[in-house]
């Protein structure tokens, strides 16, 4: 009890306020979105269409990958549409990201995200991107849901994954293209994080130190 007290003590203090996590990452407060480019709803999630005529976003009851609600992008000409939210975030920090997708049978669409580093007044520092799937050069979606895990490794990844001096918020985008069959591509439980791994080692590191003062 008094190890895992002290581990507890050492990961509050060692360790930095790393992130805010995404607000309402699953959409279960069913709360809509605002119209596109007019703000963040009540849980902090905006929209941006490209083409309003052709495209949509929303929040949908079906299909959901987990709880009672999901968030549908449908792009119908080609162009693109993002769904996204700021939060605030640390520098130094390697970043993880996570999104459930369901990509309809006969869409030919992909997507991508972003992550834009910002300063304490909101301007641009550096980005990060990794495809997330893309379905129009192999064929349409196959009407299922996969988890789709992004970091530095992920194939096809760029820009800068491990938030830069001067971070104090991150913009976290969801960006998909192309034609989709139905009512739309949907997404559920995204999240933004640090890689679990960077977490465990910092923490592990305190507790070397607290052993070499008892030393």
């Amino acid at each position: 009890m008094k190890k895992l007290f002290v581990m507890l003590i050492v990961l509050a203090t060692v360790v930095p306020a790393w992130a805010i996590p995404l607000g309402d990452p699953g959409f279960e407060s069913g709360v809509p979105f605002l119209a596109s480019g007019a703000g963040a709803n009540s849980q902090g999630w905006w929209i941006y269409l490209n083409d309003p005529a052709n495209e949509n976003a929303a929040v949908v009851t079906s299909p959901v990958y987990e709880g009672s609600y999901a968030a549908q992008l449908y792009t119908g000409n080609g162009s693109s549409a993002q769904i996204g939210q700021d939060t605030d975030f640390s520098p130094g920090w390697p970043v993880d990201v996570e999104v459930a997708y369901y990509v309809p049978a006969g869409s030919w669409n992909g997507a991508g995200i972003t992550i834009q580093y910002k300063d304490v007044d909101w301007a641009y520092i550096n980005y990060a991107y990794v495809p997330m799937y893309n379905y129009t050069s192999t064929g349409g979606g196959d009407s299922a849901w996969h988890v789709f895990i992004g970091d530095s490794t992920s194939t096809g990844a760029e820009g800068l994954w491990t938030a830069p001096e001067g971070t104090v918020h991150v913009s976290f985008k969801i960006e998909q293209w192309g034609w989709t069959s139905g009512n739309g591509s949907v997404y559920d439980n995204a999240v933004v994080s640090p890689e679990p791994a960077t977490m465990l080692l910092l923490g592990l590191g305190g507790l070397a130190l607290i052993r070499r003062k008892r030393a």
